[in-house]
């Protein structure tokens, strides 16, 4: 049917042609179009564009639908070539109004090439923008890029009509991506204006990191007059996710103002402004950029005052806890001695036991902080002087020493009410429909994981639930993860997830990561406290890993998964911190099992931790030859030898040409949802960003045994300068996320941004954490 209308259309088009008085009329070269020869019908092609008038186009428009490319291609040329007003005329239109969507798409595209038409033509590009037709509205934005630069007013009306695109997500993520790209491309106060607009609406979690990258950009290019607008006329405009998203950047930019000449002071007095009756989330950006710039150095102490004044101001009389929460946070970094008897009255009437903590340790800004002394060497570099001193000289540097603290801040600020912290909770795919791999759909009953990853990090900075800046967050926590142990010593599911779990098939993953990280989490605790009660909890826990080893095909492998070094390696640790630090008994049979185990999963050729035999598929990209150099090592102290000294060496080396880089790993791919393959499961391939990865190649290179002095320097200062500059130059600033890192990441589609936090703070302190020599 399709061919008897097109060569209906084609003679009805061809009975009306006049003749041309070069000797050739249409009606003649219409019968080109029919021949079975390509190279006849595409010199047809040539000569109908030719002739240049709207007959001829229409002739050619009958070949639209042609599935030759070549034809399409000649096509394309031809329709391209045409000058005449009547038929860019008629194509303008056809382009808006032409029934099958493939012809739209294929006009826009020739009136984009054909250059300079003044309105007529760009204005139908501009006009499809809002086509209802994915693949028309995705050319007139590919178009859009081909408006000359002399029609402002054209671009100015594609810029409007590209809220639609970046507002809509009907339409899909590669078609925003576009808009964005091209929004950021101009110099233009609307399309910052926009940039801004959709990225504060944006629900995509991956294009919102985007739009906000695009608009670091644009302030980059043009940060005085950029700044200057968002201080004198925006702040206190549009809508409140626009709001905190403004204040946000300008938070992240303040550092910059005085270099800038940007005066301090009146940014400072229009965050201040209308703070008291703010919406909720900006007025958390607001807090959190003006906490940020009142500690950097050199910021007038008149202005700090002004702040600490609003800041309590406001912890009385405000309704909302996480503004509350925001600001006690924020006051434990500020000097609050003149409201030492207003904050106590409001210790004494908040019922929010973080707030009150926060307040508690505002007035006692070095609770429990201890020297070394009876700290086990281990840990003898978390406290006083010996945290410094030990920090500076492994390579760490102000920066790194502000994203830890901010970091601890963003993880106390998300604690829940009965301890934990959750995967799920802070993850942006979780619970939304999306096709993830098996396991991390149970990111929901990994609590005890994500906890203890929090009290990891905790600890490693010096507070434990006997002392410390964060005590009573550790305590809360500690007790959380306690909840969570049943009379086998498996540390697991609280009793809410345990019944909810009971009408689920949970695979082994959640309950591996559950009790192996909480289990090492406790061990730590121990040995920094010397807390007897955590010794019968402890003992349960140990020996519950050893009884779950796999007996068969592997002398030891915890849980079942022969393959999966990532939650060994907690084990390991556990074991390790348990002889060197905390005085437990550790049979020596129980190291040698681990080696085993080990030795049968690492090719000591190439220091690889893979599945050697059995299934194709395996754990072993780069974090599983870097957990297997830390886990050596450890061992090498346990068992008192010096045996893979060689094979972590050639490990060492091969891993080396992948330093930190932040290239974000997208997991989830837009509105299908489909969670590609990890890149860390199916082998090595390419630089990725993994910071499970970092942290066991930091430890590896921190307390390289293996290595010659000369060699582990040039390693060091290669990892170093690499991990410091990806970690500073990411971390959040602003808003609630401020301190954080955004989960795009390997892995970050499971964990969030629970997971990619506690890994950041992890990472850092590993100039001091762990004393190793």
């Amino acid at each position: 049917m399709k061919i008897k209308y097109l060569l209906l259309v084609l003679m009805t088009v061809v009975l009306a042609l006049p003749a041309f008085t070069d000797g050739t009329d249409l009606k003649t070269l219409a019968g080109g179009l029919k021949s079975d020869e390509l190279p006849l019908k595409i010199k047809a092609i040539e000569k109908i564009g030719k002739l240049n008038n709207l007959p001829a186009v229409r002739l050619l428009m009958t070949l639209a639908e042609d599935k030759d490319k070549d034809i399409q291609s000649a096509l394309f040329i031809a329709l391209s070539s045409v000058t005449d007003d009547e038929s860019v005329a008629w194509m303008n239109d056809k382009a808006i109004s032409f029934p099958n969507p493939a012809i739209r798409a294929l006009l826009i595209n020739v009136l984009s090439d054909m250059g300079n038409k003044g309105g007529l033509i760009h204005g139908a590009v501009i006009q499809t923008l809002k086509d209802n037709d994915f693949a028309v509205r995705q050319a007139a934005i590919n178009a859009l890029g081909k408006i000359p630069a002399e029609h402002p007013d054209l671009i100015a009306n594609a810029i409007e009509y590209l809220t639609i695109p970046l507002v809509d997500q009907s339409g899909g993520w590669e078609l925003r991506q576009s808009a964005m790209e091209f929004l950021a491309e101009y110099d233009n106060r609307k399309a910052f204006d926009t940039l801004l607009l959709a990225a504060a609406r944006e629900n995509d979690f991956t294009l919102q990191w985007e739009l906000e990258e695009a608009l670091n950009q644009y302030l980059h290019n043009h940060y005085k007059e950029t700044i200057d607008y968002l201080i004198t006329d925006c702040l206190n405009n549009y809508d409140p996710a626009a709001r905190a998203l403004m204040a946000k950047l300008i938070g992240r930019q303040m550092p910059q103002f005085p270099l800038a000449g940007i005066p301090v002071d009146e940014c400072v007095k229009q965050l201040l402004n209308t703070l008291e009756t703010e919406d909720v989330e900006p007025a958390i950006c607001k807090i959190q950029a003006l906490a940020g710039i009142s500690n950097a150095k050199g910021f007038p102490s008149a202005l700090r005052d002004d702040i600490v004044e609003l800041f309590v101001k406001i912890l009385r009389s405000s309704q909302s806890t996480e503004i509350k929460l925001n600001i006690a946070a924020a006051l434990m970094e500020m000097d609050c001695t003149d409201f030492g008897i207003t904050l106590q009255t409001i210790i004494m009437n908040e019922t929010d036991w973080r707030i009150k903590s926060f307040i508690q340790k505002t007035l006692s800004p070095v609770v429990g902080e201890r020297d070394s002394e009876g700290m086990p060497v281990l840990f003898a570099n978390r406290l006083g002087n010996n945290k410094i001193s030990t920090f500076s000289k492994n390579g760490g540097n102000d920066g790194a020493w502000e994203a830890i603290q901010r970091g601890l801040l963003w993880l106390a600020r998300h604690q829940s009410l009965d301890g934990r912290w959750s995967l799920s909770g802070l993850n942006p795919l979780s619970g939304k429909g999306f096709n993830l791999p098996d396991f991390t759909n149970e990111d929901e009953f990994m609590d005890a994981a994500a906890t203890g990853l929090a009290l990891l990090s905790f600890m490693g900075s010096g507070s434990t639930h006997k002392y410390g800046k964060y005590q009573d967050f550790v305590k809360a926590g500690l007790d959380y993860i306690l909840s969570c142990q049943d009379s086998t010593g498996a540390i697991n599911l609280d009793a809410a997830n345990l019944e909810k779990s009971k009408s689920i098939k949970l695979k082994p993953v959640s309950r591996r990561y559950n009790h192996s990280i909480s289990t090492l989490a406790l061990v730590e605790a121990y040995a920094m406290t010397k807390d007897e009660s955590l010794l019968p909890p402890i003992n349960k826990a140990l020996e519950h890993a050893r009884n779950y080893r796999e007996q068969l095909n592997y002398p030891w492998s915890f849980y079942l998964e022969p393959t999966d070094i990532g939650t060994s390696i907690y084990y390991i640790m556990s074991l390790f911190v348990a002889s060197e630090a905390a005085g437990l008994k550790i049979l020596p049979s129980q190291s040698r099992e681990v080696e085993i185990y080990l030795e049968r999963l690492t090719n000591q050729s190439t220091g690889r931790v893979c599945f050697l035999e059995g299934p194709s598929y395996c754990f072993g990209g780069y974090d599983s030859m870097a957990t297997g150099i830390a886990s050596r090592f450890l061992l090498r102290r346990l068992l008192n030898h010096n045996k893979y000294m060689d094979t972590d060496k050639k490990a060492t080396e091969f891993l080396m040409k992948y330093l930190p880089v932040w290239e974000p790993y997208r997991g989830v791919s837009g509105n299908e949802g489909l969670l590609q393959q990890d890149r860390t499961v199916i082998g090595l391939e390419n630089n990725i960003l993994n910071q499970f990865y970092w942290y066991f190649m930091t430890m590896a290179l921190v307390n390289s045994d293996y290595l010659d002095g000369e060699t582990k320097s040039e390693y060091w200062a290669k990892w170093n300068s690499a991990l410091k500059d990806v970690l500073l130059k990411h971390q959040r600033v602003g808003d609630d996320s401020d301190g954080s890192w955004d989960p795009v990441c390997a892995w970050g589609s499971v964990g969030g941004r629970l997971y990619s936090t506690a890994f950041g703070i992890l990472n850092l302190q590993l100039y001091y954490s762990y004393n190793l020599k």
